[in-house]
């Protein structure tokens, strides 16, 4: 009888500990991407689980890695945007303003992106907040490395723009690629002195627009690439010789500007564009793309400390064999390596700094990881 009861009474631990378990899965699943990849919490001190914010954007720059993003979780700038040290916690900064809402948290803001210019980081998107001295702001702000310092930036409050897509350095000057109220896309520069002209774009239909050094490119109808000509001031498709392809990066890698997107008849996908008009695929194994979607929600590119990174959701060829996944790819010597696939949570950024490679996902929690495979 007593080995029964001592039986039964294991059999109960064993079940509340599977119960316990499930629990925690079900609450903490960020759990779920184990094996190649290490957590990051990144938290305030005392704060619980529940507490951890959900992070969108990773940027690195001479070695410090700059955290940012905005959800239902995230009220506060010092939860928004993060600078972390070398053991990826975050630093203690200074900021003229700390919430990003205006007073009556009529409007939420949203993150959308941010970009390294002249010792700061500028921080862009749906952006609204209260300054230290109760002026408003929007759309973005900066953080000032040299001094540790969250800016206040009033560039857009008395421009007619309703959105900010991206910023980008364009002959080594800052601009932005933006939408006015009445939908109209337009490049606005935001360092230049009034020296620098930009083509006027409230015309085209326009999806994306790309800086590659002194090139102004931009995706235009049926994801055709086009190129601004500085000679007649004019847009003109690249390789209008080739009328079956699409395009959905462009992008400096190694010297090289190269493109992502279906080219050739769909056959060709990682390639290289040169001034000539011709094109080239830069990855042996290029034909492991099934198909590039036409959606940047589904497929990024990222180059980061030298190093070229693919994700998303896509179809590719592992072992013989295309599989629709969660990918994780680096372009290594001649070819796309698969670094990680079959992800439980797709990766939302990658970046790569001091040689390590960190990522976030989508999961709604805490969600900086580091990997740790081979």
């Amino acid at each position: 009888m007593i080995r029964f009861i001592l039986l039964l009474m294991s059999m109960c631990l064993f079940l509340l500990s599977c119960n316990k378990e499930d629990n925690q899965l079900t609450n903490n699943s960020f759990l779920k991407l184990q094996g190649n990849w290490q957590h990051l919490p990144v938290q305030n001190v005392g704060q619980t689980y529940d507490d951890h914010p959900s992070y969108d954007y990773l940027l690195s720059h001479d070695g410090q890695v700059y955290l940012s993003g905005t959800n239902d979780d995230i009220t506060n700038l010092d939860e928004a945007f993060k600078v972390l040290n070398n053991a990826y916690l975050p630093d203690t900064i200074d900021a003229d303003f700390d919430k990003l809402f205006i007073n009556d948290l009529t409007y939420k803001s949203l993150i959308r992106g941010m970009h390294y210019f002249q010792n700061k980081i500028y921080v862009w998107g749906d952006l609204h907040y209260t300054t230290s001295n109760n002026t408003e702001a929007s759309m973005l702000f900066t953080y000032n490395i040299e001094e540790n310092k969250v800016e206040e930036n009033h560039f857009f409050n008395n421009i007619d723009t309703r959105k900010v897509h991206k910023l980008m350095t364009y002959k080594g000057e800052l601009i932005a690629f933006t939408e006015n109220e009445q939908y109209q896309k337009k490049l606005i520069c935001i360092s230049c002195d009034g020296s620098t002209s930009l083509p006027d774009i409230s015309s085209e239909n326009f999806s994306d627009v790309f800086a590659v050094d002194d090139q102004l490119y931009a995706i235009g109808g049926n994801h055709k690439l086009v190129v601004f000509e500085e000679a007649t001031s004019l847009w003109q498709l690249y390789t209008p010789n080739l009328n079956n392809y699409q395009t959905l990066y462009v992008f400096k890698y190694n010297n090289m500007t190269c493109a992502l997107g279906n080219w050739a008849n769909y056959s060709n996908h990682l390639i290289e564009i040169t001034d000539s008009g011709t094109i080239a695929p830069i990855a042996i194994n290029d034909d492991h793309f099934y198909s590039i979607p036409m959606n940047d929600y589904k497929i990024k590119v990222k180059v980061s400390e030298g190093r070229l990174f693919i994700f998303g959701d896509f179809s590719f060829k592992v072992g013989g064999t295309t599989n629709y996944d969660n990918y994780l790819l680096e372009y290594v010597g001649n070819k796309l390596v698969v670094i990680e696939n079959n992800l439980a949570i797709p990766i939302k950024d990658v970046i790569s700094v001091n040689g390590d490679i960190l990522i976030i996902n989508s999961h709604s929690v805490d969600n900086l990881w580091k990997y740790i495979g081979n």
